[in-house]
This record gives C-alpha cells, structure tokens and sequence, in this order.
C-alpha cells in the first residue's frame, strides 16, 4: 500500500510540474514596422493643343490665303497628352457650315461640297505620315464623323496635318466662288 501511495504522490508531483510548465510563459520573437507617411496619387490625364492645354476660343485659319481652282495646302495642328496616363484620342468633325460669299445668291455656298480634304498624322516629329482612316473625301463628308483612335501614351505627342485641294477644272470650282465652309474639330482623349 505504501508502494501505491508513493506512486500515486509521484504520478500528481510530476502532472503538476508538467501543469507548471505547460502553463508558464513561452517567449517567442517578435518584429514589427510602421510604414509611414503612405501616399496615393491619382493620375492626370491633359490633352494640349498646340500647346494648349485650354482650347476654348482656339481657332485656326486654314488656309491663310484665298483658295484657287487647282491649289492645295495643307496646315498642322500639335496634339500631346501631357498627363501620365495612356490614353486614346478621337477627333470629332461637327457643326460644319457652308456660307455663302456672293450677294444674291440663293444657295448656301457650296465650298464644302468641292473642297477635298484629308489627314494624316506623325508622332513626335517623326518623318512617317500615316494617313487617317476614312478622312479622304470631300469636307462635306467629314460633318458628323470621328476619327481615330489613335493611341497617345502618357507625354507622347503627335502631328496632325490637314490636306485641302480645290479642284483644278475652274468650272467645277466656280460654285464655291467666294464660299466660307466652317467646323469644329473636338479632339477627345480618354484613358486607355
């Protein structure tokens, strides 16, 4: 019996030495960091025209001398995306009016109707024109059209050159005979 109770003593010391221990503190490493003064900025994304990042008023005059039956020209407009944002740019031809140059004449003036115009673009100053799609026809056809997209990544610009051509037969110029054609251009870059 007193063999018993010493096991029985032996077996509760050891379970409370094990409770000791399995209930004692246990140390493990630890590390932590803050990181600090965490920013976000949000990307931009602004479309210049020649040069202008505000093209409200922006006009330009083409061609700067009278047409002629048979003469042609052509003007540039410098577009770039000076934001930081890739984007997509469209070009939208709208509000396109004929306006009749001679007095008594009943008809709207006709030089849109005569006038072949086109576009072709260069990036960055480049030697390579590439022609627009679809913009190679009479100004008439361009009202309502858009054109594009053409990719503008972020800081990258482009050239766009427009063509005009007044036909060479006089006679089939002569409708047009001190004709005005106005339009708007809307050049439109969106996020990529």
């Amino acid at each position: 019996m007193k063999r018993i109770l010493m096991s029985l003593l032996t077996v509760c010391a050891v379970a409370a030495l094990l409770g000791l221990l399995g209930g004692g503190t246990l140390a493990s490493f630890s590390d932590s960091e803050t990181s600090a003064g965490n920013t976000f900025t949000a990307g931009t994304l602004v479309l210049e025209v020649n040069g202008s990042a505000s093209a409200s008023g922006l006009s330009f005059t083409l061609p700067p001398a009278p047409l002629l039956p048979g003469k042609s020209g052509q003007g540039d407009i410098v577009l770039r995306n000076a934001g930081s944002i890739d984007g997509t740019l469209g070009i939208a031809v709208a509000n396109l009016t004929d306006i009749e140059g001679t007095p008594g004449d009943p008809a709207p003036g006709e030089l849109s109707g005569v006038l072949l115009v086109s576009m072709e673009y260069s990036r960055d100053g480049g030697a390579a024109w590439t022609p627009l799609a679809s913009s190679d026809g009479l100004l008439s056809t361009w009202n309502g059209q858009t054109f594009g997209p053409l990719s503008l990544g972020a800081g990258e610009g482009l050239t766009l050159r427009l063509h005009w051509q007044m036909p060479a037969d006089a006679a089939e110029a002569a409708p047009a005979m001190d004709d005005t054609a106005t339009f708007d251009m809307t050049f439109k870059l969106d996020q990529a």
